[in-house]
C-alpha cells in the first residue's frame, strides 16, 4: 500500500506532535497529493548533545512521489511553525495558508534565517474557506494564548476531518473573540468522520481561569505597590500584553519592553491592529540602568528554551515591588 493513496483514500500521517510537547506536524494525503498541517519544532532533549534544534522528518512522504499541495498554519507558536525554515528550501513553491498574524510571524522567521525568496502566501481569516487539492478547508477561530488562531475543518472524499488546533474555553478574553462554539457544533451536527483535538492539561480537573480574571488581578498588585513591577510573560501572549498595556494606561505608568522576541511582537501587534500603544508610553533599551524606581512596569519576555539554554540574569539591585 503507498503512503500517499492515488485514489480516494485519505491518508492521515502524525510527523510529530503526538505524546510530546513540540514538533506539531501532520500530513493528509490523498488523490497522489499531500497537505501538511504545521511544521514545528522542538527543543533537544538530553540524550541529544549538539543538536540545536529538532524538525519534522518529512523523507517518508516526499520520496512517494507525492507532490506538498500547501501547509495549513493553525498558528504562531514555534512548536507549529519553528520548522518552516529548514523544510521550505526542498520545497519552494509551496503555498502556506495562515491569518495575518501568523503568517507575519512566519515571514519574520524566514528573514532571520537570511531566506529573502519567500514563498507563497495566503492570507485568511476566521470562517474563510479555501481549496487545497484535494481537499476544502474552512478555518475556524479558536482562543488560545496567541492571536489568530484557528481550528481546521476539511472536507475529504471521505468525509469531514476537524483539526481543533491549540485552543482553550475563555468566555471573556481580553481584546480577543472567543472559540467559535457556534461553527464547531454545526460541523458536529452533520457529522465528523476523524476529530484531531487534545489538551495539554486535561487530566487536571477544573476550567481554566479567564483572562478577564488575570487581568482583575495584575490590577490588584499593581495597585498595591509603589516601586517597580516585573512582569514576565510569552512574547507571543498579546492578550496579556494588551492586559498589562491598558493597565499603565489607566494608572499612568509607563512600559519599558526588554528582549528582542518581545520588542518585535509588540511591533508586529501594533502594525496589525492586535494591540494600541499611545506614543511615549513605552521604552526600550539596553539596561534597566537610569529607569526610575517606580511608576514602571517592566515586561522581559519569558522563554521556553532549550535546557541547554542559558538562564538569564535580572539586575535586582534597586527595585522594589
Amino acid at each position: 500500500m503507498d503512503l500517499v493513496p492515488k485514489d480516494d483514500s485519505v491518508a492521515w500521517i502524525p510527523l510529530g506532535g503526538l505524546g510530546e510537547i513540540g514538533l506539531n506536524c501532520m500530513a493528509l494525503a490523498c488523490k497522489g497529493r499531500i497537505m501538511l498541517v504545521d511544521a514545528g519544532s522542538m527543543f533537544p532533549e538530553e540524550k541529544m548533545p549538539g543538536v540545536d534544534v529538532v524538525i519534522p522528518d518529512l523523507r517518508p512522504i516526499l520520496k512517494e512521489n507525492g507532490g506538498v499541495s500547501g501547509i495549513l498554519l493553525t498558528h504562531g507558536h514555534e512548536d507549529h511553525i519553528g520548522a518552516l525554515p529548514y523544510l521550505l528550501p526542498s520545497m519552494p513553491e509551496v503555498v502556506l495558508y495562515g491569518t495575518p498574524f501568523t503568517l507575519a510571524l512566519v515571514k519574520e522567521k524566514l528573514l532571520e534565517h537570511r531566506i529573502d525568496q519567500l514563498p507563497p502566501m495566503v492570507e485568511v481569516q476566521p470562517g474563510q474557506k479555501v481549496r487545497v487539492e484535494p481537499f476544502e478547508i474552512e478555518f475556524l477561530r479558536v482562543c488560545h494564548s496567541i492571536a489568530d488562531g484557528v481550528g481546521l475543518a476539511i472536507r475529504t472524499p471521505k468525509g469531514v476531518i476537524l483539526h481543533a488546533g491549540d485552543f482553550k474555553f475563555d468566555p471573556s478574553p481580553v481584546g480577543e473573540e472567543p472559540l467559535d462554539i457556534q461553527s464547531f457544533s454545526r460541523y458536529g451536527q452533520e457529522g465528523v468522520r476523524l476529530l484531531l483535538s487534545d489538551s495539554t492539561n486535561v487530566e487536571r480537573p477544573g476550567c481554566s481561569i479567564s483572562e478577564k480574571e488575570i487581568k482583575a488581578n495584575l490590577e490588584g498588585i499593581f495597585r498595591s505597590c509603589d516601586g517597580r513591577i516585573i512582569i514576565s510573560t510569552f512574547a507571543s501572549n498579546v492578550q496579556r500584553i494588551r492586559e498589562v498595556v491598558e493597565l499603565t494606561q489607566h494608572c499612568g505608568r509607563r512600559l519599558y519592553l526588554s528582549g528582542r522576541s518581545m520588542v518585535s511582537m509588540v511591533r508586529l501587534a501594533v502594525e496589525l491592529g492586535h494591540l494600541e500603544i499611545p506614543r511615549g508610553s513605552w521604552w526600550m533599551q539596553a539596561s534597566w540602568e537610569g529607569l526610575p524606581r517606580s511608576g514602571w512596569w517592566c515586561l522581559p519576555q519569558e522563554v521556553r528554551a532549550s535546557p541547554f539554554h542559558p538562564c538569564p540574569s535580572w539586575p535586582l539591585t534597586g527595585t522594589s515591588g
